[in-house]
């Protein structure tokens, strides 16, 4: 069998190579705008950005998948790892990297962004034509180990059926989760009816989990039997933080700090009994994705039931507008700074709507109102 070599397909390689090129001469660019700073530090970035253009640009010659009479090259400007024939364990193949991996030391081959490689089809053809694929044998395998749990059924039919039925409520309880989302943002508006919606749907996904005897996962791996119940807890978990932030602001985050931390820790020690699986392989990343749903479902509810639920009178306060800014990124954002008021004594930066900001020029004077918070958490927002 002669050596067959798989590379950089030639419109992939004119375009990484154009960027990197573009990343050198931006960075020589930087190095010659003049700069007021006596630190040499302010030359890290156009560094950076030199090197980062320069290994673009050297990955392209490097880049190479070899499968010879013996074993799999693949090189890249990192490293070079070989595995033989006759010690691949198997393939993975997901939607931008394929990986091969080893039975015999735990050594993996990662070939990002695959479909830039020339004839990346024929590729993934002779590792299905040659190897195990190792994300369906994970599958067949839990899902063996299910219909063989006598715990969830007295029948082998009966496991299939939960199975499927799991299958089904997560599906639909993940939908459900970016539907309300979605509901919310087309109301954008803060009221009772939406604040218990979001606050209550993740509790829902907790009581999925526990009624589905392990069936329902806070997180699995696209290739497992088990379903996740991940995007339905986590979409309305981070709606609301963004739903109070979006339109209110808080004069001090000090008191805020203990009552989160302490609802954040309630439902991770909730998802850990619930929704994670306590095992080696899979208990790190589980318990980072707990950890960050927590918090976000900790330091939003506190924040709703703060603001939302607030029925303090507000303080009034007049300040004036002493700068204004457009920020652009994924959406775009209409910022005031506004001078020192009340307890605030400092100028601070607040959100407004777009009509607003182009009504309010430098030097205009703007209402404050101060509520004192449902839990004592003062918070204000600018009259519109």
């Amino acid at each position: 069998m002669m050596n067959t070599e798989y590379t950089t397909s030639t419109g992939y390689k004119i375009f990484y190579s154009v960027l990197g090129l573009l990343a050198v001469g931006f960075a020589l660019f930087l190095f010659k705008v003049p700069s007021h700073a006596d630190s040499k530090l302010i030359f890290l970035l156009p560094l950076f950005i030199l090197v980062l253009g320069i290994m673009i640009i050297v990955n392209q010659l490097k880049r190479k998948l070899t499968i010879s009479d013996t074993g799999i090259t693949y090189a890249n400007i990192f490293k070079s790892t070989t595995i033989p024939f006759d010690e691949v364990k198997g393939y993975r193949i997901g939607s931008k990297v394929i990986y091969v991996e080893s039975d015999q030391d735990g050594r993996k081959i990662t070939m990002n962004d695959y479909l830039s490689l020339g004839d990346s089809d024929s590729l993934k053809d002779w590792l299905r034509g040659n190897f195990k694929d190792l994300d369906k044998e994970d599958y067949e395998s839990e899902k063996d180990a299910i219909l063989h749990d006598a715990s969830l059924g007295a029948t082998e039919q009966d496991r299939e059926q939960k199975l499927r039925n799991a299958k089904i409520a997560a599906i639909g309880y993940s939908m459900g989760g970016i539907l309300l989302v979605f509901v919310v943002v087309i109301v954008h508006r803060v009221s009772y009816a939406m604040s218990y919606l979001l606050m209550a749907y993740p509790l829902v996904g907790l009581v999925l989990m526990a009624l589905s005897q392990g069936l329902i996962r806070l997180v699995t791996k696209k290739s497992s039997a088990y379903k996740p119940a991940l995007i339905g807890i986590l979409a309305p978990s981070f709606m609301l933080i963004v739903q109070v932030i979006s339109k209110t602001e808080m004069v001090s985050y000090d008191k805020l700090w203990v009552p989160a931390l302490a609802v954040a820790f309630v439902m991770f020690i909730a998802l850990y009994f619930t929704g994670i699986r306590r095992s080696p392989q899979a208990v790190a990343a589980s318990l980072i994705v707990a950890v960050v749903v927590s918090a976000l479902y900790g330091f939003g509810t506190i924040l709703q039931i703060n603001c939302v639920f607030d029925e303090s009178s507000p303080e009034i306060y007049k300040t004036i507008v002493v700068d204004e800014y457009i920020s652009h990124g994924k959406s775009t954002s209409y910022n005031l700074k506004l001078g020192a008021w009340g307890p605030v004594r400092k100028s601070v930066n607040v959100a407004v709507s777009r009509s607003f900001y182009h009504q309010t020029p430098v030097g205009a004077s703007v209402q404050v109102y101060l509520k004192k918070g449902a839990l004592k958490i003062p918070w204000y927002y600018v009259n519109q």
